[in-house]
């Protein structure tokens, strides 16, 4: 490996890393508020802290952790296919990992979008009527 490609890789570790850093300190406080809302906030809200997550499954943190867990996801198993492919120096080694990193993808954009647009309907989580 020459010295510019091992630079370019190196270049490109560092901000890897920096993004899953940023997305795990995401993750991690979005947690920390979720948890600090339904552990205080729902001792006075009516119906306990099962009705105050139905109410709020659709708040702003709740939905910017779980693109956060999702990019993550995805980020790790891309990093995961390239090791695949380099260790292995073979194409046919990813078919099946790509294919399940598309269908993860698939899953997690629909499940972000169903979880976003999600309301509290008289104590039922439902699908916003269009």
């Amino acid at each position: 490996m020459t010295l510019e490609k091992k630079q370019c890789a190196d270049v490109l570790l560092v901000l890897f890393s920096t993004v899953m850093l940023i997305l795990i300190t995401i993750f991690v406080s979005s947690t920390a508020v979720l948890s600090e809302a339904v552990c205080r906030i729902t001792s006075d809200y009516h119906g306990g802290s099962a009705a105050y997550w139905a109410s709020e499954s659709a708040a702003w943190y709740i939905t910017l952790r779980r693109v956060a867990i999702f990019m993550l996801q995805l980020m790790s198993d891309a990093l995961w296919i390239h090791r695949c492919r380099v260790i292995w120096d073979s194409t046919r080694v990813v078919v099946v990992p790509s294919i399940l990193w598309f269908v993860t993808l698939g899953l997690g954009v629909a499940q972000n979008w169903m979880f976003g647009t999600i309301v509290h309907h008289d104590g039922y989580l439902l699908p916003s009527p269009p």
